[in-house]
């Protein structure tokens, strides 16, 4: 049986997340906004993320989430979206942070 894993980076790169993700033969995401970089626009790029993240669970549908944390809304955000879609297990951890 095949596992559908995705890491989510809040970042433009990551080394740890592509080396995790090619490791478990999943796949990486990088959701970051450029365009939203300056300090002041920091909660309209988390709103904008958070609605990238959830928009790609609901594609993927993935069996296995990992993120990477700094910031702490990027786990949040999977953690309620598996908690929402029954998608936690407790033999078998789903999401991790």
């Amino acid at each position: 049986m095949s596992v559908k894993s995705i890491f989510i980076v809040w970042g433009s790169h990551s080394r740890r997340a592509k080396t995790l993700a090619t490791e478990l033969d999943g796949k990486v995401y990088f959701l970051y906004e450029t365009q939203l970089k300056e300090k002041w626009l920091l909660p309209l790029r988390y709103l904008v993320q958070t609605w990238r993240t959830w928009h790609l669970l609901e594609q993927e549908h993935p069996d296995i989430v990992l993120v990477q944390a700094p910031p702490i809304f990027a786990p949040l955000v999977v953690a309620a979206w598996c908690k929402l879609r029954g998608r936690s297990s407790r033999h078998r951890t789903l999401y991790a942070i």
